[in-house]
């Protein structure tokens, strides 16, 4: 992969993660497939649809995430958890909403 690629790369996982932080519906929409599944911190299937709902509901709110070549953790309000080609941290809201 060449530099230029690289960059551009990683300026879109950039965009991701300050999504990811900020619960921005609008931005994930946008850098999210649309026929995107991914098993979540609780072992549930979510779809992207899925996602942008927790995120817009308040019922997911990702506190840190560290991105890495091979893995992500995201911290949640009730832990960690890491999973496979990215690392970050986020909590869950167990349907309490935003806090």
């Amino acid at each position: 992969m060449n530099d230029s690629n690289r960059m551009q790369i990683e300026a879109c996982e950039e965009r991701l993660r300050q999504a990811m932080l900020h619960s921005d519906v609008s931005t994930l929409d946008e850098l999210l497939a649309d026929d995107l599944l991914f098993t979540n911190h609780l072992g549930q299937l979510m779809t992207k649809q899925d996602d942008l709902k927790a995120h817009r509901t308040g019922m997911v709110k990702i506190l840190k995430c560290f991105m890495a070549d091979c893995c992500s953790a995201l911290e949640y309000r009730d832990g960690w958890r890491a999973t496979p080609w990215s690392r970050s941290v986020g909590r869950q809201t167990h349907g309490k909403g935003r806090r």
